[in-house]
């Protein structure tokens, strides 16, 4: 409410909001909106309805898509367990174990 400029539902010259409307009038249409939400009619009550029914919808479908993930995704963790199982298990021998080296001592400082 910085400037005074003409009320959309009034024309009266009064300080008015973004939405056009004076103090009074922006009261009145909320209480309108109110009304109708809790009377579940009108055309308030209808835009929700359907802006509801359409992320239900959405939800829906995203619910089921996940769904689809989470199976091939099971599907392929079966095979993995089911390939490891078939695969031998190689023993190694202790004589083939890699060399390692010897480790040298550290010089004192007097055999320096």
């Amino acid at each position: 409410m910085d400037y005074k400029t003409i009320c959309k539902k009034c024309d009266k010259h009064k300080p008015v909001y973004k939405s056009g409307l004076c103090k009074e009038c922006d009261g009145k249409v909320m209480l309108e909106k109110q009304l109708q939400m809790k009377e579940k009619r009108g055309p308030v009550w209808q835009k929700w309805k359907e802006g509801m029914r359409r992320y239900l919808d959405e939800d829906a479908e995203a619910d089921e898509a996940d769904m689809q993930k989470l199976r091939k995704l099971a599907r392929k963790k079966e095979l993995a367990r089911k390939r490891a199982r078939r695969k031998p298990v190689v023993k190694r021998s202790l004589s083939k174990q890699p060399k390692t080296r010897a480790k040298h001592k550290k010089l004192s400082r007097k055999n320096k």
